[in-house]
């Protein structure tokens, strides 16, 4: 049942009038744990979502590995719409939508929480997971025993406000075009690092000029260019030592001594291989 909003709710006067209250508990069907099983390369299996697998608020489906779980346990297939989140590790409660997948199950250190589609929209949920409330329930909950995890009770009582469903779906669509927009963006910044990376390797091997090359201990380089060592086109500077004993409030921060400064001095057809190739 969903309850109307009390004054006395520390949350309820950032929404307005016409939405009520409830929690995460009322308004999705009951979460669930993912499983342990082993993870496989070969296609053994449905895909096995994992923490690791959730980067920048993408999921490469491509390289999610497979899951030796046959028979597959239907509880715990991935559907359009779910939401799971992390339960324990540095990402703890960090949120994914499930958009589109293949047949997915999910791994136990996630939490599968799906809406109940009479009452909450699926997007309008995940989209206020992303919240400061959300997250300050997140950290009063945070659990030492679960290594600073949260677990299943912790979500189930999460306050959540409730607009109408067709104010939620309207609400929900609206931002998921956003979400989409950005990882679309996201995408494209990945696919210019990759081109950066792939440019640099042809230039840093061939030239710019596509000329030949030759071995060096390094690995390939522009057979035109010379290779120096690294105290030769570089100034190395150690920082300054400043015990914490002696450091005092002022306008200069302290970045501490183990940093280097390195001048880079370049002149035309002048590379230092070794400090530009990892």
């Amino acid at each position: 049942m969903i309850a109307n909003a009390e004054p006395s709710n520390p949350i309820s006067h950032h929404f307005p009038a016409h939405w009520q209250m409830s929690t995460l508990g009322e308004c999705a069907e009951k979460p669930d744990y993912g499983f342990t099983a082993s993870s496989s390369s070969e296609p053994v299996g449905p895909k096995f979502l994992r923490i690791t697998d959730i980067q920048n608020g993408m999921v490469d489906w491509n390289q999610v590995p497979y899951c030796d779980c046959l028979p597959v346990n239907e509880q715990k297939v991935l559907r359009n719409g779910d939401i799971v989140i992390a339960r324990i590790g540095a990402t703890t409660g960090k949120a994914f939508i499930i958009d589109e997948c293949p047949d997915a199950v999910f791994a136990s250190y996630l939490i599968r929480v799906r809406a109940d589609r009479a009452k909450m929209d699926a997007n309008f949920l995940y989209e206020y997971l992303q919240t400061d409330s959300y997250w300050q329930h997140i950290d009063k909950h945070k659990d030492d025993r679960l290594k600073g995890g949260v677990n299943i009770p912790a979500l189930v009582s999460l306050p959540i406000p409730i607009p109408p469903l067709s104010e939620q779906i309207a609400i929900g669509q609206s931002l998921a075009v956003v979400r989409r927009a950005m990882a679309v963006e996201r995408n494209a910044e990945q696919v210019a690092k990759r081109l950066k990376l792939a440019t640099m390797r042809e230039i840093f091997s061939r030239g710019v000029r596509n000329g030949a090359s030759i071995e060096v201990a390094e690995g390939p380089a522009p057979e035109s260019w010379k290779l120096h060592p690294f105290n030769k086109v570089v100034a190395l500077q150690r920082g300054f030592d400043l015990p914490i004993g002696k450091r005092t409030p002022g306008p200069v921060p302290v970045k501490g001594a183990v940093l280097w400064r390195a001048i880079l001095a370049l002149e035309h057809n002048t590379f230092c291989f070794r400090f530009l190739r990892k």
